[in-house]
């Protein structure tokens, strides 16, 4: 099924308000649209996976299938960064690129379409998978991030049959290739070739089921299954779909097995067969039944894609012990950090480090908790977003200038020693400008170690922005909820921040 767009202007009405020059989620808005339209590739109208900074001649670079992968989060991210904004900048661009986008869905599935042009696709983990070969496939997390984008886009005005068509063909397709067992399905890690959770055109290469968690390139089996979850959960509470809630409930069973939960870091166990962010584990100690409770001991984000779908399947479905599980592991998460400035060891034992694409999961996943009722996590919420969320933006043009020059006098990289970086023809100040807006690709508590860009981030961590941004104040008929103090411009209400008591952070209000 091949479908065409139409671009969908934004319903609604811009305003102007005055704000207190404090934090400004609006602000950081804008600059992410330069970033999510300066990092497509206009020739190919696919992303570039990768900016590189620390090197005398800064680039973009494609990025494995990375790039096709991701492009649906950047389609995600586009409509609620303009919404906040009201930037139209790239917004031509942006047409051609969901058009782009929505023609690899075919057949009920999202394609990565072999084409001799992107030497690097489906080269992600070869270690792991074998070399990739010239042939169709998909990444099972591209589709459903393509299911979450339809969503988005129909939300914001795309009422369109054709949208709903392909939002309902994703989700059968997605079900119908899932290998069920008992009351789960799961799709095999190593079910194709060159990335996790492949799917060839001609069929699974094998259906072998995970044994554990840290399995594969990713070091995450549940990662590959939660945006599934999410989508379908959402489109059951729209449509009423069966198949919807069928997927989300079976998937839901599979993510919640004990042997993908529980464990403890154990920086000096045997690393053979993991990936470098990746640490061994060691048992729970005594009487600590972490596969229970939703501890985790590794990639954070993956474990969030995962938490996060269960949460949404267990509001639509009313599924109370989901819901304590997502709850307790929340939890358990702030403890892995620094709760009160938002940062969270995303990677124990292994990088030690914050991902920026965890930074957006720690927001959306705080507000969600808080909305359904299963407590008031809006202080951590707000302590996430100022020192953390914010700060890992890539927003002073001088600063990143000045990276580049501590690397002026290093040796040029070869003009092909990558098969998927943009020309040299750039210039570094030209790389610099469209970089603006990304986000860093890892932080420590108080700093970007080594600053480059994996767009995976940049898109995951926008849409933190857009959570947050959209959970500071809340209008309904003639009521307002203020949850976070941020300024705001509403329909009824207009926040402004105006000053932080010295050595005190600011604090969310209490509903």
């Amino acid at each position: 099924m091949s479908i065409d767009t139409v671009r969908q202007p934004l319903s609604g009405e811009h305003c102007t308000a005055n704000a207190p020059d404090t934090l400004d989620l609006s602000a950081r808005a804008a600059l992410a649209v330069n970033a999510l339209g300066g990092s497509i590739d206009p020739k190919l109208m696919t992303m570039f996976g990768q900016i590189v900074l620390c090197t005398s001649k800064p680039y973009f670079s494609h990025w494995a299938s990375a790039d096709t992968l991701l492009d649906p989060k950047f389609g995600e991210s586009f409509p609620l960064m303009r919404l906040m904004c009201g930037s139209e900048q790239y917004v031509e661009l942006e047409a051609k690129y969901r058009d782009a986008m929505m023609s690899r869905v075919q057949d009920g599935l999202y394609w990565d379409f072999y084409s001799a042009d992107r030497p690097w696709r489906n080269s992600y983990a070869p270690a792991f998978y074998g070399e990739g070969r010239n042939e169709d496939f998909c990444t099972l997390p591209g589709t459903a991030r393509m299911l979450r984008a339809l969503l988005v886009w129909r939300e914001l005005g795309d009422n369109s049959s054709q949208t709903e068509e392909a939002i309902r063909s994703l989700v059968a397709g997605l079900r119908r290739i899932a290998v069920c067992r008992d009351d789960y399905c799961y799709y095999p890690e190593k079910g194709g070739w060159g990335e996790p959770c492949s799917y060839p055109r001609s069929g699974w290469l094998n259906t072998d089921e995970a044994k554990g968690e840290t399995e594969g390139g990713e070091g995450s089996v549940i990662c590959m299954h939660g945006h599934q979850i999410y989508g379908a959960a959402h489109w059951y509470a729209e449509s009423g779909d069966p198949v919807a809630l069928d997927l989300a409930a079976r998937l839901t069973s599979y993510c919640m097995l004990p042997r993908f939960w529980g464990g403890v870091a154990d920086p000096a166990g045997d690393r053979t067969g993991l990936p470098g962010h990746v640490a061994p584990a060691m048992p729970d100690p005594p009487f600590t039944a972490g596969h229970e409770q939703g501890h985790w001991f590794s990639h954070f984000h993956a474990r969030a894609i995962a938490l996060r779908g269960i949460l949404e399947y267990a509001h639509v479905a009313g599924d109370q012990h989901a819901a304590e599980f997502v709850r307790r592991s929340w939890e358990f998460t702030l403890s892995q950090g620094i709760a009160r400035m938002g940062w969270i060891n995303c990677y124990p034992g292994a990088l030690n480090a914050v991902e920026g694409c965890a930074l957006g999961d720690l927001v959306g996943l705080g507000i969600r908790l808080s909305d359904y009722g299963l407590g008031d996590y809006w202080d951590d919420v707000d302590g996430i977003v100022r020192n953390q969320l914010v700060e890992q933006q890539l927003t002073q043009p001088e600063l990143l200038e000045g990276i580049v020059q501590q690397f002026a006098n290093e040796p040029e990289p070869g003009k092909n020693a990558h098969p998927g970086q943009l020309d040299f023809g750039e210039s570094a100040s030209a790389v610099v400008a469209r970089a603006i807006g990304s986000y860093g690709g890892i932080g420590m508590p108080t700093s970007v170690p080594r600053p480059s860009v994996m767009h995976c981030c940049t898109s995951n961590a926008t849409q933190g922005l857009y959570a947050a941004w959209e959970g500071t104040l809340r209008e309904a008929g003639d009521s307002a909820t203020i949850n976070l103090l941020l300024n705001r411009a509403g329909r009824l209400v207009e926040i402004g921040q105006y000053s932080i008591r010295p050595g005190r952070p600011a604090r969310g209000c209490r509903r």
